[in-house]
């Protein structure tokens, strides 16, 4: 069933690292979803403007290493670039995802070019 990034969803995350890794990784993932679909997705935004931004909640390392991640999909000023452009710089930027031959669709990075598990910024 696919994770649906309700604010009560978003909140019930677990995100400590005292957890099987696959349990922790599947929160990763749902909480990152959860930020972009609130930055790029319509509904998404709507609701963030609705209700206010998610509130996540976990181990405080990890909480800091997710908001410099997450601080590069916040929903830009109307003289910034857009969500989506904001959004493919940062994914390009961390080399999860690398141009393609015509410059407008978004490719995946070669596999193992960057072990994500690896990374600490």
């Amino acid at each position: 069933m696919p994770f649906d990034p309700t604010h009560e969803n978003m909140a019930n995350l677990k995100l400590s690292p005292d957890q099987p890794v696959e349990v922790l990784a599947a929160d990763l993932r749902r909480a990152f979803s959860g930020i972009v679909a609130g930055n790029v997705k319509e509904v998404g935004i709507q609701v963030i403007e609705q209700y206010g931004p998610y509130k996540l909640h976990g181990d405080p390392e990890m909480m800091r290493r997710m908001g410099r991640s997450a601080a590069g999909l916040r929903r830009p000023a109307p003289h910034e670039a857009s969500g989506r452009h904001r959004l493919y710089s940062l994914l390009r930027n961390h080399r999860l995802i690398s141009p393609s031959p015509a410059g407008h669709r978004l490719t995946p990075a070669p596999a193992g070019s960057l072990p994500l598990t690896s990374r600490t910024r």
